[in-house]
């Protein structure tokens, strides 16, 4: 299941807004310097996936993401979207030399 926080409706309507038509949204894991978590990306609906549409956004979600994160809330943040769930994530990462700053 996906939920959209209303801050986060507005801003995909703005981001949106004039277009014709607007494609659909993925939730994916992502890595980053601190570890992995949710993101959201513009994609194509694939076989492996489930299709949520919610406040006329239509959101695809590998079934395996589905099954292991659910629910999935969606809320706008001060740069983009934040993406939570009940999925526990790990935390990885710094700004140490094996950090995505690196040394130098």
């Amino acid at each position: 299941m996906v939920e959209l926080t209303p801050d986060a409706k507005a801003q995909l309507d703005k981001h949106f807004e004039g277009q014709e038509s607007i494609p659909s949204i993925r939730v994916y894991m992502a890595s980053s310097c601190s570890g992995p978590g949710l993101a959201l990306g513009l994609d194509e609906k694939q076989e492996t996936d489930d299709v949520f549409d919610v406040e006329g956004y239509s959101f695809v979600v590998d079934k395996s993401l589905v099954i292991a994160a659910s629910p999935i809330t969606i809320d706008a943040a001060q740069y983009g979207f934040s993406v939570s769930s009940n999925l526990e994530m790990t935390a990885g990462g710094g700004a140490g030399c094996s950090g995505c700053s690196g040394c130098g």
